[in-house]
C-alpha cells in the first residue's frame, strides 16, 4: 500500500464514523497478485486491512491497465477475504476498464468448490447479456477475449482439433453450454489435422470413409495453398477432394 500508515487512519476515522464498507481501489491497475516477499500484493493489502477493522466490509475494486484486474480481484476476495467484489461486463471502465464480470462469474461459477467459495448467480444467459451490451453501446468484442469473444471455442491446430474430438474436456476449461453458447467448433485452417479435415468432411459434406493415402494428398494440397485468406477453406477443400479423387481414377484406369 501507499503510505500505509495514512491509509490505516483513514479507514479507522472511517470505521469509527460508522462506515460499513469501503472500496480498496487499485486506480491505476498496477498492483500485483501473489507478489511473494519482496512486495506487499494486492490480496496482502486487503487482508491487513481485514485484521486491523474487523467491523469494516471491504470492496475490491481493481483496473486492468495491466491484464491483472481478475486476478488481483481472485486474490481480493481468496486471500484477503474481502466482502465484495467489484466489476463490469465485457471490462468496461476508465481506460482499460475494470476487471471484467462475465470472467469473474464464470471463475467463481466453475472454480467456486476448489476455492472454497459458493455464489448463487445464474449464468445461463451470461453470453446474450454480454452480446445485448456490446450491441447497445455499438462497441465490438475483440474475438480472443475469454469466456464471450467468439474465438473462445474456435480449434483450429491439428493438434487441438485432435484432442477436443476425442474428449472435449482436453481443451474445454468449461461447458459453453453453461453460459449459453454454442459448443466448440472445428475452424479449417492451414493449421488443421488429419482428424480436423476428416471431421469437416463428414460433419459439413457428409463425405464419409476417405482413405488415408487420399485424404494425405488432399491435406498436403490443401495446406500449399498461397493467399490462405482469400480463400473460402470449405469450398476449396471440396474442390480439392474432387481433384485428387478424379486424378486417382484416371490413374487407375490407365
Amino acid at each position: 500500500m501507499e503510505e500505509p500508515k495514512f491509509v490505516l487512519e483513514l479507514l479507522g476515522e472511517l470505521e469509527e464514523a460508522g462506515v460499513e464498507c469501503i472500496p480498496f481501489c487499485d486506480t491505476v491497475g498496477t498492483a500485483l497478485p501473489f507478489s511473494g516477499e519482496r512486495i506487499i500484493s494486492y490480496g496482502e493489502a486487503v487482508k491487513e486491512i481485514k485484521n486491523n477493522f474487523l467491523k469494516l466490509k471491504i470492496s475490491v475494486h481493481c483496473h486492468d491497465d495491466l491484464g491483472l484486474a481478475v486476478a488481483n480481484s481472485l486474490e481480493g476476495i481468496i486471500f484477503g477475504e474481502a466482502e465484495v467484489v467489484d466489476g463490469t461486463f465485457l471490462g468496461l471502465g476508465e481506460r482499460c476498464g475494470n476487471a471484467s464480470l462475465e470472467t469473474l462469474l464464470v471463475i467463481l461459477k466453475t472454480k467456486g468448490q476448489e476455492l472454497g467459495l459458493k455464489i448463487n448467480a445464474n449464468i445461463s444467459n451470461l453470453y446474450a447479456t454480454s452480446q445485448k451490451i456490446a450491441d447497445i453501446l455499438e462497441i465490438k468484442i475483440p474475438p480472443n477475449k475469454p469466456v464471450i469473444g467468439s474465438n473462445a471455442f474456435y480449434h483450429v491446430a491439428g493438434i487441438h482439433q485432435d484432442g477436443t474430438l476425442k474428449n472435449k474436456r482436453s481443451y474445454e476449461s468449461f461447458q459453453p453450454k453453461k453460459i449459453g453458447r454454442r459448443g466448440h467448433q472445428i475452424v479449417l485452417g492451414r493449421l488443421s489435422g488429419k482428424n480436423g479435415i476428416r471431421h469437416i468432411l463428414q460433419k459439413n459434406f457428409r463425405i464419409k470413409n476417405v482413405e488415408d493415402k487420399t485424404l494425405n494428398q488432399v491435406i498436403r494440397r490443401f495446406k500449399n495453398l498461397k493467399n490462405f485468406k482469400h480463400y473460402d477453406p470449405e469450398k476449396i477443400l471440396l474442390k480439392i477432394l474432387n481433384q485428387v479423387l478424379l486424378n486417382n481414377l484416371k490413374k487407375k484406369n490407365k
